[in-house]
């Protein structure tokens, strides 16, 4: 139960006015026969949710821990675990978030830096290609059916398909996210963790200082949350320093996610500090790789002789040969 009128007084001590927690239980009892009688026992635990404390006193409980680590318990129970072991080593769990992220950039970098070179590949090819796509385009600016298919014998003379793992990187980083997500969101030994300066619990928003604003559309807004904001600003920053893709379409596709780092802060904003600490430095990592690994260790985007046609390549050459039978079959009803 919370005491509004404490509340009230010390307004900077609003947290603090919690002064007894109501839980209740929901139970299904069958019900003993005419004449019969049952007796049922239950043992409260009424403490912390630490995972140590919680199998001791009932080892069924390790299943609770699961359940509200949620469907990424496996990985957000590893995270943890290492956690864990950067903050034994550091006494800190602020640090051990920061080592953690440093750890996941540094085993996923061969898989990045493989990624940023087949990706470099294809759009130094597309910068070579695009006086001719634009030629095809003036051609047949009148026909889009057929602008399309030359487009499509160009990309496939010339091998010039995206890479399948362009985007592998960044899928195998979030059920690192998510996982992460559900740890702070249940683990009870981030509670009250301080990490410096003015975040003193890595569970809940950073909370700089309280202003109490009241903003139409977004609602009230209690405190002003920092790490949100300067995540926001690494998130643009990185999203600013990639090179802009040659292909038109993928172009206006990167311009459009410069929005999303703006739409994550509004999700992100009230929620625990030591999840913005791990975007802040996975988005510093990712500009000191930008503006400093790149240089020092330039990516090879030097074009190399064209494959043997993969999966794409067999996809669209098995396109233009239904579009050539349809237009032949076309011929042929025209001439009967």
């Amino acid at each position: 139960l919370r005491d509004e009128a404490w509340a009230r007084a010390h307004p900077d001590q609003a947290t603090s006015a919690w002064r007894q927690i109501v839980a209740d239980l929901q139970l299904r009892i069958v019900l003993p026969s005419q004449g019969e009688s049952r007796t049922y026992r239950y043992d409260v635990y009424a403490g912390p949710k630490e995972s140590s404390r919680l199998e001791t006193v009932w080892p069924d409980h390790s299943k609770l821990m699961e359940k509200d680590l949620g469907f990424f318990n496996g990985i957000a129970s590893v995270l943890l675990a290492v956690l864990g072991f950067f903050e034994r080593l550091t006494g800190n769990w602020g640090v051990a978030i920061i080592l953690l992220t440093i750890s996941v950039r540094l085993l996923l970098f061969p898989v990045n830096r493989k990624s940023q070179t087949s990706m470099g590949r294809y759009q130094s090819k597309m910068k070579r290609l695009q006086p001719r796509i634009d030629e095809i385009k003036k051609r047949y600016a009148k026909d889009p059916t057929a602008q399309r298919q030359e487009q499509a014998k160009l990309m496939q003379e010339e091998g010039a398909f995206p890479p399948l793992g362009g985007c592998l990187p960044m899928f195998l980083q979030i059920p690192v996210f998510i996982g992460l997500f559900a740890a702070l969101r249940s683990s009870f030994d981030l509670r009250q963790a301080p990490f410096g300066l003015w975040i003193h619990d890595l569970a809940v928003p950073d909370r700089l200082l309280r202003i109490g604003l009241q903003i139409p559309v977004l609602g009230p807004i209690e405190y002003l949350n920092l790490l949100p904001l300067l995540m926001v600003v690494l998130w643009i920053w990185q999203q600013k320093g990639m090179p802009m893709p040659a292909d038109e379409q993928a172009a206006k596709m990167q311009k459009m996610m410069m929005w999303m780092p703006v739409m994550m802060g509004f999700f992100l904003y009230n929620y625990a500090a030591g999840l913005s600490l791990y975007m802040i430095t996975q988005s510093g990592l990712g500009i000191i790789e930008q503006k400093v690994i790149k240089k020092i260790w330039p990516i090879d985007d030097a074009e190399r002789p064209k494959k043997k046609a993969g999966f794409l390549a067999r996809l669209m050459e098995a396109q233009q040969q239904q579009a050539e039978q349809r237009k032949r079959r076309a011929r042929g009803r025209g001439n009967t």
